[in-house]
Formats: C-alpha cells, structure tokens, sequence
C-alpha cells in the first residue's frame, strides 16, 4: 500500500468536497416548494458524486496496484478526518451552529 498517495489523495477529496459544501452554502440555501428542494438536492448529490467520482478514477489510473483499495482507503481516511472535524467544530466555535456563526442563515423575517 502506498499510504504516502492515499493520504494525498483523501487532502484532495477533502479540499472537494469542502469546496463543494461552500458552493452549495452559497447557491443552494432555500427551496421555495418541495420540488426545488428534491431537484436542489438531487443535483448537489450528482455534483458531489461526479467530482468523487473524476478523483476515484484520477487515483485508479494512476495505481498500477490495488487501485480500488487504494481509493477505498483514501475515502475513508477522509471521511474519518471531515467527521472528526465535524465533531471539533462546535467546540471550537463555542456552541454557536456554522451557518449562523458565518452569517449563511437570516432570521426569519429577512431575505
């Protein structure tokens, strides 16, 4: 196993899907009826699934030996790494929930 490339490979996933999360913040906050938010949500998964997927394949070509388990493991570790993040969030912001911390939610009443 080449861990020096799954590690590398799981900081790109990583910084993707950070990216993507930041997009989708920006662009897909509110859906006016549940038809915009099944579509919303159907095309952020398709994004986030075609984007995973361009690294998977970037990783598989390039690994002549157990490429599936070299991806496989790069999206572990960063799944680990986002969900111990995840967890270190709130108490590094105090309890204070992101989206209002950062100012990507209005009160109700405001748009």
């Amino acid at each position: 196993m080449n861990w020096g490339k799954i590690a590398r490979y799981a900081a790109v996933l990583f910084v993707v899907q950070v990216v993507l999360g930041l997009f989708e913040a920006d662009f897909f906050v509110s859906a006016e009826s549940a038809g915009e938010f099944v579509a919303s949500l159907i095309g952020r998964s398709l994004i986030s699934f075609a984007a995973c997927a361009a690294v998977f394949v970037h990783l598989s070509f390039r690994q002549s030996v157990r490429p599936f388990a070299h991806a496989w493991l790069a999206l572990l570790l960063q799944a680990g790494a986002g969900t111990l993040l995840s967890m270190a969030l709130p108490g590094l912001l105090g309890s204070t929930p992101f989206a209002f911390a950062s100012g990507m939610c209005a009160e109700p009443g405001q748009a």
